[in-house]
């Protein structure tokens, strides 16, 4: 890096600093929507690129090391702390998204679902055991003295062993 890259480098990091500062103190550059999007990701902020006020594209790598010796208390760590305040203020999309739209919300609803996945996976998982515990005499009192202690509706000990039922 020559003199020239390294000093547009530092400068680059003052400049993305003063440009966070700037949006989160409510000022309006009028790159809002571009610093907002960029504050997206480590990597999107790195990507930056603002040559009309002195912000050009950097490695990640390099803006990191850059911004830990060039700005005071705190460096890298203060800068992406402010990028993703500045992100939670303005970038956030208040549409939930799809995925989480298509499921249930109901708590016992997903209750029910889950105790019926793991009720399938028990009762085949137990079918492939006794059928393999007619090979293995060791694994056949296993599964007799499980199924003598659990049970498939409660999933817990019969016996009452401790439960706060």
């Amino acid at each position: 890096m020559t003199r020239r890259q390294s000093i547009s480098v530092v400068n680059s990091a003052a400049s993305r600093f003063k440009l966070l500062e700037t949006v989160l103190s409510g000022g309006s550059p009028q790159f809002h929507e571009a610093v907002v999007a960029a504050c997206k990701s480590q990597v999107a902020f790195a990507s930056l690129n603002l040559p009309e006020i002195g912000v050009v594209k950097l490695s990640l790598n390099t803006l990191k090391k850059v911004a830990n010796i060039t700005i005071e208390k705190g460096g890298w760590d203060r800068v992406d702390k402010m990028r993703r305040e500045l992100y939670m203020a303005h970038g956030r999309s208040p549409k939930p998204k799809k995925r989480a739209e298509t499921g249930p919300s109901d708590p016992l609803e997903l209750e029910r679902r889950l105790r019926l996945r793991l009720g399938a996976a028990y009762t085949e998982l137990l079918q492939k055991l006794i059928k393999l515990s007619d090979a293995v005499p060791e694994l056949e009192d296993f599964v007799k003295r499980h199924q003598a202690g659990f049970s498939l509706a409660t999933l817990q000990l019969i016996s009452g062993g401790g439960g706060d039922r």
